[in-house]
């Protein structure tokens, strides 16, 4: 099978700043994730929103975007991304 370069959209559940004496808490967000060898290398620095030229356009990439919560998420820990579970 050949291995994947590109890019999708994909969620990515990250570690919000830690705040002294409280838990640590996390945030989720769509992010464009790209790949060398279907391996994630590196996500856009900031969570992406959907956007066109046209009508058309902005229903494409909000659909594209959407298909982010048919896949697992991507956990971001120590600067790498690795699979998580699916959403309950």
């Amino acid at each position: 099978m050949k291995k994947r370069n590109g890019w999708n959209y994909r969620v990515i559940k990250m570690a919000d700043k830690k705040l002294k004496n409280l838990p640590q808490s996390y945030s989720y967000g769509i992010y464009e994730v790209y790949y060398t060898n279907d391996k994630p290398t590196s996500w856009s620095s900031e969570p992406m929103h959907a956007i066109g030229e046209t009508w058309n356009e902005l229903h494409e990439d909000y659909h594209r975007m959407f298909e982010a919560f048919c896949k697992k998420p991507l956990i971001l820990e120590n600067g790498k991304l690795k699979e998580g579970k699916m959403f309950q």
